[in-house]
């Protein structure tokens, strides 16, 4: 399950999340964007994770444009306006080989149907990625650069570009008796 933060005391477990997982994995540990739209996963009533959503505009704030230059890319030039940074996802360690996946899944469906995105741009570890890549090959998970280490960081990280637009109808398709958007 997933749910907005829309409370001061959702933001403040957000923020908790962030820099337990960050720290776990070695990630730059950052302020969570209060302007920015998280999202947490919870098992029963207790938060386990989370994501950050923030609209992809270089020009005014981004978290990932300097370390790979995603407003180079054409696919992104052409759906400006339509483009979110996913940031700050993950979940606590004891949670991850636990199905989360697939609230994770909704979570991010749920979000580009709502606010209208097309595309999705990251920064991902390079393990979650190859994660990705074998169990949710049919999501069109494009890998744009090379894998590289983030200035600070020590876990590689691999620039990806989502194709909301088809990941949306893959997924429509695939849990129309389960979920409704």
């Amino acid at each position: 399950m997933f749910k907005k933060v829309e409370t001061t005391k959702e933001l403040n477990t957000a923020r908790h999340l962030h820099r337990v997982i960050f720290e776990e994995k070695n990630f730059v540990v950052e302020e969570i964007n209060p302007e920015a739209i998280q999202y947490l996963f919870y098992e029963e009533d207790k938060a386990i994770g989370l994501v950050e959503f923030i609209p992809y505009h270089p020009e005014i704030f981004t978290t990932i444009e300097n370390d790979f230059a995603f407003s180079e890319i054409n696919d992104i030039q052409c759906h400006q306006g339509t483009t979110w940074e996913v940031d700050k996802l993950g979940l606590f360690p004891e949670y991850r080989k636990k199905g989360y996946m697939n609230a994770i899944i909704d979570c991010l469906a749920y979000h580009a149907v709502v606010y209208g995105a097309t595309r999705y741009v990251a920064l991902l570890d390079a393990l979650f990625f190859r994660m990705l890549q074998i169990a949710y090959r049919k999501y069109p998970i494009k890998k744009v650069g090379k894998t590289f280490t983030v200035t600070g960081e020590k876990s590689k990280s691999v620039p990806v570009i989502v194709d909301m637009e088809k990941s949306i109808q893959i997924y429509m398709r695939d849990n129309k008796d389960r979920v409704k958007i």
